[in-house]
């Protein structure tokens, strides 16, 4: 059987909108800092750029984060949520002709959503909060080392790379963990505890999920495998394989294939 794949289109929605977020906290601090000094000077002296910087530390500070991140939170999930189901009943349908769709009602999944919803919100408000906290650290190193007040925009905008840097991981690796969840709970709702690993196969594969690739594993015991059909179970740790189901490792790209047996 065909691997649920994570959705492509979720995580893309989330990581654009998570840039979003970024530009309008980079943009609130270029534009406070660039803002008219109200004096003769003919530069701008420190403690203006610091009062400019605690302003504009302070508007991101009051940016509504608990109510951005909440609305990206349940956009991603229900995204998310969509595809899996969509696809584990296309892949059930294909391969048993069986229709599915009464069976996949979002109960199974509830918990799954609940969890990943509230991980994301974390997620979403510590961008926030890291940013703040760089950004003070970066501008007042600049001006204790007499650096230009020039230098401030570009220094600003380079934590703001870092930041969406951080933002497309964090887009990646979620997106894959909620799909992995997602799999693992419906195919437990339907009664199913084995899937085949299905890996990446390619050089950025780690070697530790690789072992793993076409050997029979256990939702319920990520611990074993099988390499003879489920005739008998292994530790994974005496072939020095992952511990753990596919997509729950950082930036896992692994897959379970549905295993069905009939006997």
């Amino acid at each position: 059987m065909q691997p649920i794949k994570q959705s492509k289109r979720a995580e893309v929605w989330y990581r654009e909108r998570l840039y979003t977020v970024i530009d309008e906290m980079t943009n609130i601090v270029i534009n406070e800092l660039e803002s008219p000094t109200l004096n003769d000077a003919p530069t701008t002296p420190p403690i203006s750029i610091t009062a400019k910087l605690s302003r504009a530390i302070q508007k991101v500070a009051n940016l509504s984060i608990a109510d951005i991140a909440s609305r990206l939170s349940f956009g991603l999930v229900n995204r998310a949520n969509q595809q899996n189901k969509a696809q584990t009943q296309r892949i059930y349908n294909q391969a048993f002709g069986v229709d599915l769709s009464g069976l996949l009602g979002d109960g199974a999944i509830r918990e799954d959503m609940d969890k990943a919803v509230k991980e994301n919100v974390d997620l979403i408000t510590s961008i926030q909060t890291d940013f703040i906290n760089d950004i003070g650290e970066k501008v007042f190193a600049n001006l204790s080392s007499g650096g230009r007040h020039e230098n401030l925009t570009s220094i600003i905008k380079s934590r703001g790379e870092v930041s969406k840097a951080r933002a497309k991981f964090i887009a990646r690796d979620q997106t894959a963990k909620l799909n992995a969840a997602l799999t693992e709970s419906r195919s437990r709702a339907l009664g199913l505890d084995l899937y085949e690993w299905g890996g990446a196969d390619d050089e950025r594969e780690r070697d530790s999920h690789r072992k793993l690739n076409g050997m029979l594993c256990k939702y319920s015991d990520p611990t074993v495998y099988s390499d003879n059909g489920g005739k008998t179970w292994k530790k994974r740790k005496s072939i020095r394989a992952y511990e753990g189901n596919p997509g729950t490792d950082y930036q896992c790209r692994c897959t379970s294939l549905p295993y069905v047996s009939w006997d």
